[in-house]
């Protein structure tokens, strides 16, 4: 569309795109997909053809968020895969299978040109902290050291975009991540505050470990642990994370890491790398582990146009040859789920009836099944002596539900109210919690409200020249 106005033009269909980029010659690379490589097709329209090749041995699953170079030729673009390929590269118009890895970058980067004296630069985002650091375009290479710009910058876990832009008349554009902020909050039956955890934070979710003695934290997009005998906050993955859960030993967080969105595993204790448990195109998001270690419960989301699943409950085995298999795959979404302690039976969410409720399903073996909720019911915990289910109602009231065993059959009492939760999740679909339970049942640790960051956008100007005189 012209920037004076009138009628758009068609050049191409883009049914699910991550980004796009015109030189001046008038060739658009853009992504058409979210799992996929970047395509090029002239302003003036046609059939788009590849201009890149996503390099699936290599553990690639896109490629996304092009940005040309001055000479219109060669470009910029972030490769989403395993830990090892994730990052900025340099690609060509002129040769489309070659690629040249300039650095881990855990969003896109940016390109600015050098002014008064001043080298190019790269810019992205890392962790809410927006970087530049030096750029020899002729090697394809980063120089010196990275340099912090600012604090709080807004970035997409999932996607990998940091929100910032340059220009090449010195000014700098960036957005701030406007995250609300939480404090994590003892509470009892009755909802009386106990005290609270930590500082307030960028927190979205929180999982207690089995042994009750840690709580593992989504924090601004990235994985975090807390001690609670301590209170010492801990980082456990700065590569990006969507969800977490802990190992029935308490000894491993299973997380969701956003490049590509499958399992990985994390000794806590540990500088060793994660392990990749799983392997596939869907957005998968762990949900459960069982108490007694065979199996892993997790929530699939088909990226395939196509299906008509979404939100899916599989199971992954953690012996043998560990292949997945679906525990519920239905039209429907059944998200947040958990294991009984004796792994015998499975309580999840679905909206089989119009609307969320809670329902427990015998495991491994389906057939005996009762819905638990009456009036709406979602983010299920299950005591770890298995005799009470909580989940959240519709008004944010925990409620609590007593749970009687009997032989090969369940009975449930009455749904009683507890208190309300003040903070629940806002990603559709992402199955993490915002409140957890003692193993006892009888405390309770969830997030508070404590304020929030105003969005806003922020114009830094001269930037280059600020670098190089501090530089001096």
């Amino acid at each position: 569309m012209d920037v004076t106005g009138g009628s758009p033009s068609v050049i191409c269909d883009v049914p699910s795109g991550r980004g796009g980029t015109w030189n001046r010659d008038g060739e658009i690379l853009f992504n058409a997909v979210n799992d996929g490589p970047l395509l090029r097709v002239s302003k003036d329209g046609g059939t788009p053809v590849a201009a890149t090749a996503v390099d699936a041995a290599h553990k690639e699953n896109s490629h996304r968020w092009p940005y040309f170079l001055p000479d219109g030729r060669h470009f910029l673009y972030f490769v989403r895969g395993a830990t090892e390929t994730t990052g900025t590269y340099l690609g060509s118009l002129d040769r489309p299978q070659e690629k040249t890895k300039i650095s881990f970058t855990p969003t896109n980067a940016v390109y600015a040109r050098g002014r008064a004296g001043n080298p190019d630069h790269l810019l992205w985002v890392s962790d809410g902290n927006l970087l530049a650091q030096a750029f020899d375009q002729r090697k394809a290479r980063l120089i010196a050291e990275p340099i912090k710009l600012a604090e709080g910058v807004g970035w997409g876990p999932a996607s990998r975009l940091g929100a910032v832009s340059v220009s090449d008349n010195g000014n700098l554009l960036y957005a701030s991540s406007g995250m609300a902020r939480n404090q994590l909050t003892w509470n009892d039956r009755e909802g009386r505050p106990l005290g609270t955890l930590g500082q307030p934070g960028e927190y979205k979710a929180l999982r207690i470990s089995p042994d009750g003695k840690r709580v593992v934290l989504v924090k601004n997009g990235t994985i975090w642990q807390i001690e609670f005998g301590r209170g010492v906050e801990a980082q456990v993955s700065s590569v990006g994370g969507l969800a977490a859960i802990w190992s029935f030993d308490s000894k491993r967080i299973v997380y969701t890491n956003s490049a590509p969105p499958n399992l990985f595993v994390q000794q806590v204790d540990s500088a060793s790398p994660p392990e990749r448990l799983t392997t596939s195109r869907d957005t998968q998001l762990p949900v459960d582990w069982s108490l007694d270690g065979k199996y892993l419960l997790f929530s699939a989301n088909s990226n395939e146009p196509t299906s008509k699943n979404r939100f899916d409950l599989w199971i992954l085995p953690m012996s043998g040859d560990r292949k997945p298999f679906p525990f519920l795959e239905t039209p429907f979404r059944e998200r947040r789920s958990q294991f009984s302690p004796d792994g015998k039976w499975i309580a999840y969410e679905s909206d089989e009836s119009g609307h969320d409720e809670v329902y427990v399903e015998s495991f491994p073996n389906r057939g005996a099944k009762w819905q638990v909720s009456s009036n709406g019911g979602d983010y299920i915990r299950w005591r770890r002596d298995g005799k009470e289910i909580f989940y959240v109602a519709p008004d944010k009231k925990l409620m609590s539900v007593s749970v009687h065993a009997q032989a090969a059959s369940l009975s449930f009492g009455a749904p009683s109210a507890l208190f309300s939760i003040d903070v629940l999740p806002t990603e559709e679909g992402i199955p993490v919690y915002t409140y957890d339970a003692m193993p006892d049942g009888e405390k309770f640790l969830k997030l508070t409200p404590a304020g929030q960051q105003d969005p806003s956008m922020t114009i830094m100007t001269n930037w280059l020249a600020a670098i190089g005189a501090n530089k001096q």
